[in-house]
């Protein structure tokens, strides 16, 4: 696990993202460990290098999308950026981060077109 926790107290940018096949491609999972520091085996590590829930979040989007050159088009909602971007059935804001990986995906935004989640919940 990166001290993302030591580069967070440093104003250093975080961009959390896989490369798969090496860790999952799966965002949510990676951002929730970024702020929680819980192991797959469910124990904690390195508590005190965590980072806040907020800079978990920004480190899948904002910062995934400047860390590749593209945040001027897409990684936050604003006026004249890519409107594509997922919807959950949660805010991640309100949920231990620890449990982030579990959240139901309400639809997406693709293209400003509300597509919500085909899937029973």
């Amino acid at each position: 696990m990166v001290r993302l926790g030591s580069l967070e107290a440093n104003d250093v940018a975080i961009s959390l993202h896989s490369d798969f096949t090496m860790a999952p491609a799966a965002p949510l999972l990676l951002a929730g460990i970024a702020a929680s520091r819980v192991a797959e085996s469910g124990k904690v590590l390195g508590p005190s290098e965590n980072v806040s829930a907020a800079t978990a979040l920004e480190g899948i989007t904002i910062e995934a999308a400047r860390a590749i050159r593209q945040g001027d088009r897409i990684g936050s909602i604003e006026v004249g950026k890519e409107a594509d971007f997922t919807v959950l059935e949660s805010n991640p804001l309100e949920v231990d981060p620890s449990l982030w990986h579990e959240f139901e995906i309400w639809g997406t935004v693709s293209n400003g077109r509300v597509i919500p989640s085909t899937r029973e919940r």
